[in-house]
This record gives C-alpha cells, structure tokens and sequence, in this order.
C-alpha cells in the first residue's frame, strides 16, 4: 500500500474511533448526503486533493517528499446546528492532532482551514482542509 493510501486509511480510521459526538457514518467514497439515514449523522467523507512533489536533492534519488491535502467534510443533522457542527469540528480537530505523523507515515499534518457551509436546517455541513508532509520512495508512494 502506498503512503498516500495509509495516510487517508489511518485518517478514516481515527475519524470513525470518535465517540463524543457518535460519529454514524465515515467513508472516503462518494456519497450522496441527503439519501443517508438519520442514523447515520453526524457523517464524514475524506477526500485526497491537490498533491505536491519534490526531490529531496540534487542528485538523482529515490526518495521525494509530497505534500497532499485532504479534504475533510462534515454533515450534521440537529435542531442545534451551530453547536452540532462545532462539536463534530472540535472532536476531529482533537483527534487529528493526537498524532500528527499519521501513524508514522507523515512527517507532519496540520489543519490549514474550516470552512461553514451554509445549508437548510436542520443540516449543518462544513469542510476542513488537512495538509499533511510526507516522503516516499519512488516507486512506492
């Protein structure tokens, strides 16, 4: 599995382990958000975005570093919506700077941006923007 593949894996991953708020569906398949069950809110899809790629050195190498964002949207269903969406953006926020390797694959993460979408109650719905810095071995990234 590449290191761009376990990076979005373990972010799935730690997203789906929050338990305040119950987190009813993660995926990083596309999905249509209105057709989900009122079970399944508050949900989260990932999305892997705009990469960057760079050579360590000079000389030729293997080894290169990258530079991805991810794109992290949230949907919530509540009569609260603020305080619903603001809690489901804290917990991510919480457990993705628990480990800012990404189980070791990443040199370092960062949550670049949050962005409110405006949507008709009792939804709510925003989009995190997570970069993270990496290296890989050509042929393997």
């Amino acid at each position: 599995m590449s290191v761009r593949e376990e990076i979005a894996e373990d972010l799935v991953r730690v997203i789906r382990d929050i338990d305040r708020p119950r987190i009813g569906f993660v995926s990083r398949d596309p999905t249509v958000v209105n057709e989900l069950a009122n079970s399944q809110y508050p949900c989260v899809l990932v999305t892997l975005g705009r990469e960057e790629r760079l050579d360590e050195t000079m000389k030729p190498s293997k080894t290169r570093s990258g530079r991805l964002e991810i794109t992290i949207n949230g949907y919530t269903q509540s009569v609260n919506i603020d305080q619903s969406r603001n809690a489901l953006i804290e917990a991510i926020e919480d457990k993705l700077e628990s480990d800012r390797t990404r189980d070791g694959n990443a040199k370092n993460s960062r949550l670049l941006s949050i962005e409110i979408i405006e949507t008709a109650p009792p939804y709510g719905a925003f989009t995190m923007t997570y970069e993270v810095f990496y290296t890989y071995t050509r042929g393997n990234s």
